[in-house]
């Protein structure tokens, strides 16, 4: 997207790249945005747990759509049907286009997981308020432990396991850290991040540029699925070189999983309805929509 909003715009517009913390940490880029150190970036919703309560529902929600181009749909549409979704992100000040996807989340650690009671005990490091509780309910200590010290806490014996996506497990080299095997659960795909611009900065664009933004925004939501579809077949590659073992999640074991997340499910429903959000509605639509692309949940969290 970029490269073609350069080339359209002349050069009037130009990108200037850093690299992932480089200028503010993962969980500061929102406010890193609203405040103009940056311009534009991904705000991911799971470090907002309080002040984005509905965007934690791929955290909450075990095996949805784990096709990417699906999330991206699934995400998107949400954010379209529920204006308090949308207000989440609105109601700061920056331009708002929509959510991508990073990809499929699995799992990674010292021991396969073939039955949830491999979890039992074991140090799982996870983020947010709410999938904690999925490993808490099969009797897993969570642990949040940020990316870049993942390697040092499987060394120490800090963490036995993390949830997270192929190019974390690979590119942090974690094989080597003792977290050898690699368990394709099948969670779903998550956010790549809402993007954002700071308002002031969308404000002073012409309104020429401002209409190239938005005419290739869908493209750049669909182009992180792509991306992510593209690259996972090469990290699989990898992670075999690697020496990393690869086993899948019977489909058994995920129903049971599903089970002792419904009451999860439940509180999350709860927790927003008595904020005064359509708490149930939101959660019957992520299952039909789920199911309108070809993708429905094993369950019936709601029953």
């Amino acid at each position: 997207m970029a490269a073609q909003i350069e080339e359209r715009s002349e050069n009037r517009v130009k990108f200037e790249w850093y690299f992932s913390s480089s200028v503010v940490a993962a969980k500061e880029e929102l406010p890193g945005i609203i405040s103009g150190v940056c311009d534009w970036a991904p705000a991911h919703p799971i470090y907002y747990v309080s002040e984005m309560p509905m965007s934690q529902w791929s955290w909450v929600i075990p095996f949805i759509p784990s096709g990417e181009h699906n999330y991206v749909k699934l995400s998107n549409k949400l954010l379209a049907e529920f204006p308090e979704l949308r207000n989440e992100v609105e109601r700061n000040p920056v331009k708002f286009w929509g959510d991508g996807t990073h990809g499929q989340y699995d799992f990674n650690g010292k021991f396969p997981l073939v039955t949830l009671d491999d979890l039992k005990g074991k140090k799982v490091i996870t983020l947010g308020k709410w999938e904690p509780k999925w490993l808490e309910a099969c009797g897993s200590v969570p642990v949040n432990i940020p990316l870049q010290e993942r390697f040092t806490a499987f060394q120490t014996g800090l963490a036995d396991a993390n949830t997270g996506v192929l190019d974390y497990f690979v590119g942090y080299d974690f094989y080597s850290a003792g977290g050898i095997y690699i368990t394709l659960v099948g969670f779903g795909s998550r956010t790549s991040g809402y993007q954002v611009m700071n308002l002031d900065k969308w404000n002073s664009l012409p309104t020429d540029i401002q209409a190239l933004f938005n005419e290739l925004a869908p493209q750049m939501l669909d182009w992180t699925a792509d991306f992510s579809v593209e690259n996972r077949d090469s990290w699989f590659e990898k992670a075999k070189a690697m020496g990393f073992e690869i086993n899948t999640l019977s489909d058994e074991e995920k129903m049971k999983w599903g089970e002792l997340v419904k009451p999860i499910v439940g509180e999350f429903v709860e927790y927003l309805e008595a904020q005064g959000l359509p708490g149930k509605r939101f959660v019957t639509r992520i299952s039909e929509i789920s199911a309108e692309l070809g993708e429905p949940l094993p369950i019936n969290y709601l029953e």
